[in-house]
């Protein structure tokens, strides 16, 4: 992800590639809004690939086993 005028509240995380749990992240927005998230030059897909809702985005576990 990049980031621009966001405060990341969750400096490491740590998810469990046999796990069954999606995973979710709080990013200070500060006013900004999310256009996309990229892993290198992949485009991920909203609602497929990750979910945001509430300021929090969710990474499916579906999505995460592709990692």
């Amino acid at each position: 992800m990049l980031y621009k005028d966001v405060d990341v509240l969750e400096k490491s995380a740590e998810f469990v590639r046999t796990s069954s749990d999606s995973f979710s992240i709080v990013p200070g927005f500060n006013g900004n809004t999310l256009s996309e998230i990229r892993q290198g030059d992949n485009v991920l897909v909203k609602n497929e690939d990750y979910v945001l809702e509430n300021d929090t985005i969710t990474f499916t576990n579906e999505y995460l086993k592709t990692l």
